[in-house]
């Protein structure tokens, strides 16, 4: 599985139901409990049962991807001195394709026992594909709603930049009569759209850090602190909202001084 060694050793063939019973615990146990000793060679008592740590691996994740490694406290021991053992998990690396492999594996356990049940038979990418199920129907459902809702934005600030400039055709029309060029009265429509997106901004950035706390749990591995994630965010929403600025911008600044003078 690769779960680094840390110290000690594993478990060894000659670790069988005759011989001292052993085990191996993970670097929270032994913190918790030996407080910085070394635990090796420690006698331990579990439903009644004495082992001797022989070993002390690395924090390593076990229900699945969003869990914390340095949560749980684990101590594990050898199945070849388990009297009873109601079930049992293999993990099998191959470099062959995964479909053909699970058929080899199920002719095999067929010819040791055929009435052994074998079940759950999955790669690792399906494994992790289950745990995250949730959370991918969350984030879609998210993501979807997110996009509606930033369509939705657009939309109206583009209605409500348009509506503006039509009120202002007068004005924009005196501003170049005296000289104002094309560029001037683009930029005086954009920096209100641009004012707008960094007041959002500034109102969201500190909203989403609060909130995000709430979801933490079903952001995996993003953390609600993410400054790629924000600032990808709140570059998004000022490209939305100077795109949608944008053609009552150009209209504003393709206006008839002459024109404008007359409108009503």
């Amino acid at each position: 599985m690769g779960v680094t060694m840390l110290r000690g050793r594993e478990f060894l063939p000659g670790d069988t139901l005759a011989a001292p019973k052993v085990a191996v615990v993970n670097e929270k146990f032994a913190r918790y409990f030996f407080k910085g000793a070394d635990p090796v060679g420690r006698r331990i008592a579990f439903r009644d049962v004495s082992m001797t740590i022989v070993g002390v691996v690395a924090n390593v994740k076990h229900g699945n991807p969003r869990e914390d490694p340095n949560a749980f406290r684990f101590v594990y021991t050898p199945v070849s001195q388990a009297e009873v053992v109601a079930e049992m998990s293999f993990y099998v690396r191959t470099v062959e394709d995964s479909t053909a492999m699970a058929r080899d594996i199920r002719a095999l356990v067929r010819r040791i026992d055929p009435n052994l049940p074998l079940f759950s038979l999955r790669t690792v990418r399906e494994q992790i594909d289950v745990a995250l199920t949730l959370e991918r129907l969350i984030s879609t459902l998210c993501s979807s709603f997110g996009l509606i809702a930033t369509i939705l934005a657009s939309i109206g600030l583009y209605g409500v930049m348009a509506f503006h400039v039509a009120r202002r055709t007068r004005e924009i029309g005196l501003r170049m009569a005296l000289g104002a060029n094309q560029g001037k009265v683009l930029w005086m429509v954009l920096r209100e759209v641009v004012l707008m997106a960094a007041i959002g901004i500034g109102l969201g950035v500190p909203l989403a850090l609060g909130l995000g706390q709430m979801v933490k749990s079903l952001l995996f591995p993003t953390q609600p602190t993410d400054p790629v994630v924000l600032a990808g965010a709140s570059l998004l929403l000022c490209l939305v909202a100077l795109g949608a600025g944008w053609i009552p911008a150009r209209r504003a600044a393709s206006i008839d001084p002459m024109r404008a003078l007359r409108y009503e």
